[in-house]
């Protein structure tokens, strides 16, 4: 697949996931009673809100990453990157709109970084283990035995598993 086509992809799934984070949030925080008031501050604040997380992932490099190689390094990344977007949507909510009342509870926020966390990390890991354990059959490859070699044995597995 063609790299710009791919991340063009993956900034829309990122674009569906942190609008359904902060919807799971409004629906969890009020027990999926959600007044009014908040679904229309969600409606006013979600193009604001999708601009802000996409450009944050975007400067913490999620889009150039290779995920089949996902690590623990890329789940800092994606850890670091949710918590400065949230922190630039508190920002945002506290500064920048006028008028004392919050146009979201606090606790949406807490949820929503959460979430984000969770289902952002989750499609990452899901397309990680898709790439690992789907099984697609090989034309013309020859079944291989390895014989002992402890971790070494392990390495080659892999590598040949993976090519």
């Amino acid at each position: 697949m063609n790299r710009y086509l791919r991340v063009i992809l993956l900034a829309i799934l990122d674009i569906v996931l942190v609008n359904l984070s902060m919807i799971v949030a409004l629906w969890l925080r009020f027990d999926g009673n959600v007044p009014g008031q908040f679904i229309g501050a969600y409606q006013d604040l979600a193009v604001v809100f999708t601009v802000f997380w996409i450009v944050t992932f975007y400067f913490f490099g999620l889009y150039k990453k290779l995920w089949q190689y996902a690590s623990i390094g890329e789940l800092v990344s994606i850890i670091a990157a949710v918590s400065v977007g949230t922190a630039a949507i508190i920002s945002y909510t506290y500064f920048m709109i006028e008028g004392s009342a919050l146009p979201m509870p606090r606790s949406v926020f807490l949820l929503t970084w959460l979430l984000n966390i969770g289902f952002v990390g989750g499609s990452r890991l899901a397309w990680r283990l898709f790439r690992d354990y789907a099984w697609v059959p090989v034309r013309g490859g020859r079944p291989v035995l390895i014989v002992g070699a402890g971790d070494a044995g392990a390495l080659v597995a892999r590598e040949l598993k993976s090519h």
